[in-house]
């Protein structure tokens, strides 16, 4: 039996973080700069990289969100290493920084045998939609909306394509509209129709009208995808929450 090399993994340092989004668009792999920025300023002892013999392989961030819950995200291994254990050695280093926590990974759908090898377990997918601007951009708002800054959310406005809305009198629905390279991604936190619609519009009445719209949705958010389903939005792609598992 041919034994795996061993990765060097550690925390990643700041100057080489231009360096490590250089080796991800070199593969011509789409890069959420301002998200992974994010995640360094905010998590930056949660973000580590693996090398073999000096060269990248890959990285993952593991964050410590309290005591008792951890994330896994961002797990990405470059081509050239793929199908050689790396990514398993990611994942165990991150699961031993995460130390007892419970931790949610959200898998491509399809890859989640990966994540049960270490005791995780499906517990609900979210499904990508594009929408279509023109259909939005139809609706006739009825609410109010006035910015509101989130403290969770205070690395993201650094950005100046970001918005953020709530409305007025509710900081509880709120949404998001973050500028990627090639599309915007949305996130809306309601439960009324009502309150998403006026939303949407808020924030999407002035993009381009040859911008795509990305927004994510999960069968818990019964009003979403019903509004979703009503404007003829397209499914893009769906991803799988799983657990090790669930606290008392």
């Amino acid at each position: 039996m041919i034994k795996a090399d061993i990765l060097t993994i550690s925390t990643l340092k700041k100057e080489d973080f231009t360096l490590l989004l250089h080796y991800l668009k070199s593969e011509n792999n789409y890069v959420e700069e301002f998200f992974l920025l994010c995640q360094f300023e905010l998590y930056s002892q949660d973000f580590f990289v693996a090398y073999l013999h000096k060269k990248l392989v890959g990285f993952v961030v593991a964050r410590r969100e309290s005591l008792e819950f951890g994330t896994l995200s961002s797990l990405y291994v470059l081509k050239e290493f793929r199908r050689k254990s790396f990514a398993k050695q990611l994942i165990s280093h991150a699961l031993t920084h995460l130390e007892q926590r419970q931790v949610l990974i959200e898998s491509v759908l399809g890859k989640e045998r990966l994540y049960e090898n270490f005791g995780f377990k499906s517990y609900l997918s979210t499904t990508t939609y594009r929408l279509k601007l023109e259909e939005i951009l139809n609706i006739k708002p009825t609410l109010e909306v006035n910015p509101e800054e989130y403290e969770e959310f205070r690395c993201l406005l650094k950005n100046k394509s970001t918005q953020l809305l709530a409305i007025k009198g509710n900081k509880s629905a709120f949404a998001l509209s973050l500028k990627e390279s090639h599309f915007y991604k949305l996130s809306i936190h309601s439960h009324n129709q009502e309150e998403i619609a006026t939303l949407l519009y808020e924030l999407c009445k002035d993009f381009s009208t040859q911008s795509t719209l990305l927004i994510e949705a999960s069968l818990l958010q019964t009003p979403l995808l019903s509004f979703i389903q009503n404007i003829s939005a397209t499914k893009e792609s769906t991803r799988t929450k799983m657990y090790n598992k669930i606290l008392n």
